[in-house]
């Protein structure tokens, strides 16, 4: 019985897996590909991943341990990229499974690649738990003078990030991603230099990236804080709920302002200048906030909270493709704001129209998140 619910979980979820990569790879080429060979790449590749994420959860009885653990072995299996961009030789890897998947993902689209033949073996636990999540949070608020109450709340949420392993995890993940662009972008760039081409996108990425990681983590704090009814000590405590709000919000967008000014200026690639430099990063900043109310919003637990959160930040990253489009249909794209941050991060560099997507960008922000302060109040306080 428990050999079919891994089984059934496994292919449910190449199925899906299939789906995407077959759809991404018709976006990106057409039918112009070895359907054999990509095909084969994608359910191997998920089914690898499924094994192994089974193997993770079912030695974990906690999310974010699970978390952690999982991120480990995804950069681990991800070194055979190394050979692929050329700083080692691929034959290093040839024993990590993750190998031969990128060979046959290569042979898709380049029928005169050699592919070496590998065979992977995995072992799954039969075992598994259902992860019981019990996580700690403890806010001290008493009645003293609001600049107290700031220290206290700020204090009391980076003790809980630095207690979580995840949100530590998350918390240093802008920094790994600043030191990528800065140092292997440009390796990139010599080797193909077409890359050069890219650099402004890469950036409107990355710096959208390094403030969207902040509202993460505060979204999950508030996560912590639903779970343990914390939210509903608060009516009864002397801070209202909008004070609350407000607190989480700008804890987001600080972090979030400085994580995208760090980007854009020592990234060392695409710089517009020290001026748009800040203004980029405060909308940047604004991500954040967003993200937050998302998140703490609509979800109930962390799993869900998860979901949430990979689905708004996919969605935020899809205005990228109006630089791909000429029409006027680009400006379908307008309703998700970080859209006009990153038409102003171009208009930046190309030094024309910068205002314009700004102000207009600003106003956007402001409104979404107006909304979603609202809706905030109305399902978390019932106000």
């Amino acid at each position: 019985m428990k050999k079919n619910y891994i089984l059934s979980k496994s292919i449910s979820l190449t199925v899906i897996s299939l789906v995407c990569c077959l759809a991404m790879a018709i976006a990106a080429h057409g039918l112009n590909f070895n359907w054999i060979h990509f095909t084969l790449a994608s359910i191997l590749t998920s089914m690898l991943f499924s094994f192994l994420g089974f193997i993770v959860v079912a030695r974990e009885n906690a999310f974010n341990k699970y978390i952690l653990k999982a991120i480990g072995w995804l950069l681990l299996l991800s070194v055979p990229f190394l050979g692929y961009f050329g700083l080692t030789k691929f034959y290093w890897y040839i024993l990590v499974p993750t190998q031969p998947a990128i060979d046959l993902f290569q042979a898709s689209f380049d029928g005169n690649i050699f592919c070496q033949p590998h065979r992977v073996c995995l072992r799954c636990a039969a075992n598994l738990d259902c992860p019981h999540l019990f996580l700690g949070c403890t806010l001290n608020l008493k009645k003293h003078s609001k600049m107290k109450r700031i220290v206290q709340l700020t204090v009391a949420d980076l003790k809980k990030i630095f207690r979580d392993k995840t949100l530590l995890l998350f918390l240093l993940t802008p920094i790994l991603l600043i030191l990528f662009v800065r140092y292997f972008v440009p390796f990139i760039t010599t080797r193909y230099p077409e890359a050069a081409e890219y650099h402004v996108m890469i950036m409107m990425f990355a710096s959208a990236q390094t403030a969207i990681m902040f509202g993460f983590i505060s979204s999950f704090i508030i996560l912590d804080e639903k779970d343990e009814n914390v939210l509903q000590v608060i009516r009864i405590l002397p801070i209202t709920p909008s004070y609350f709000i407000f607190f989480r919000l700008i804890f987001a967008a600080l972090f979030s302002f400085a994580g995208a000014f760090s980007m854009i200026a020592f990234s060392g690639i695409a710089f517009p200048g020290w001026s748009f430099a800040f203004l980029l990063s405060l909308q940047y900043a604004l991500t954040a906030p967003l993200i937050t109310l998302v998140v703490s919003t609509y979800a109930n637990n962390k799993i869900e909270g998860m979901a949430f959160f990979k689905g708004v930040d996919l969605i935020l990253l899809v205005p990228v493709l109006s630089f791909f489009i000429d029409s006027w249909a680009r400006y379908l794209f307008g309703i998700v704001p970080v859209f006009w941050t990153f038409h102003s991060y171009d208009q930046a560099i190309s030094g024309n129209d910068f205002w314009l997507f700004f102000l207009i960008g600003s106003v956007v922000y402001i409104m979404v998140i107006a909304l979603l302060v609202s809706q905030f109040r109305k399902k978390v306080f019932d106000r």
